[in-house]
């Protein structure tokens, strides 16, 4: 048996397809707990959008104290919707429990699993592979797209987010800080660079490619993207990140080839599974 475990966004989940979705069930959340309505909250939160990178331009994600500017991160966005509402500021430690209450809203009222995707987990998990996921979102918003989810079955686990190893950037050390007996576990990303790290950890790896969407780039950021000016870190593997390849805009009919992982597609039958699996 061995342990697969996928990234969410561009291989089991269309980001874009979440987004309406998940903004409005967050606003939901906020206009029920702290009163203003939910039309000046989602308007918050599209202006934050608009901003985003701002919030992030002197924090550096991929350094010594990555998780700390992680959550300041996360804290200063959160901050920014009262006070773009004109709503009472709640206390620090109310806004900071927010993220995960956030992220766990907008995930479950989502639904963005890819439609291709039920079939292959399906398979897998009846081959005897232990099924997880492996994420730089909070574990939240895992649980929340697993809530009421037809596949959430298929999942038995590991579930591991940034707020599990306390490190955003997907380098080899976040790899290592799984405490998995790595060369049992298949990690399947749409992200060379993190495949890469991953192998530098000693775990396996295939390449999740999806037609005209899959992208070779690093997953969004803290339950948005990944800020344009937010540093990554000397040598990380997500360090140079241009404006047009954030958010999965990579296009083709055919797979990339400047990567040495085996590729996967959506479509692909448990019999080729297994060929990458026994390899």
């Amino acid at each position: 048996m061995t342990t697969i475990l996928f990234e969410l966004h561009g291989v089991l989940i269309d980001p874009e397809g979440e987004r309406e979705a998940a903004a409005l069930a967050q606003a939901q959340v906020l206009s029920t707990r702290f009163g203003t309505s939910v039309e000046a909250w989602l308007k918050a939160g599209q202006q934050i959008e608009a901003d985003w990178d701002s919030y992030y331009a002197d924090l550096d994600l991929g350094g010594d104290e990555g998780y700390r500017d992680f959550l300041e991160g996360e804290f200063r966005t959160l901050r920014a919707r009262f006070r773009l509402t004109d709503t009472a500021e709640p206390a620090a430690e109310v806004i900071r429990s927010l993220a995960d209450d956030l992220a766990y809203a907008g995930a479950s009222a989502a639904r963005a699993w890819f439609p291709d995707i039920g079939a292959t987990v399906e398979a897998l998990h009846q081959a005897g592979h232990r099924l997880g996921i492996v994420t730089n979102r909070r574990t939240a918003y895992i649980r929340g797209m697993l809530a009421g989810s037809d596949l959430a079955g298929y999942f038995t686990g590991p579930f591991i987010g940034v707020d599990t190893v306390e490190q955003f950037v997907k380098d080899a050390m976040f790899y290592r800080k799984l405490n998995l007996p790595a060369a049992q576990c298949l990690i399947v990303d749409r992200d060379s660079r993190s495949l890469d790290a991953a192998r530098e950890a000693g775990f396996q790896t295939a390449l999740f490619w999806r037609g005209n969407y899959s992208a070779l780039t690093p997953s969004p950021s803290p339950e948005r993207r990944l800020p344009k000016t937010a540093r990554l870190g000397e040598g990380s593997p997500m360090q140079e990140i241009s404006e047009n390849t954030r958010v999965g805009t990579w296009r083709g009919s055919e797979p990339p080839t400047n990567h040495s992982h085996p590729v996967i597609e959506s479509a692909m039958s448990l019999t080729q599974w297994r060929a990458i699996l026994d390899a």
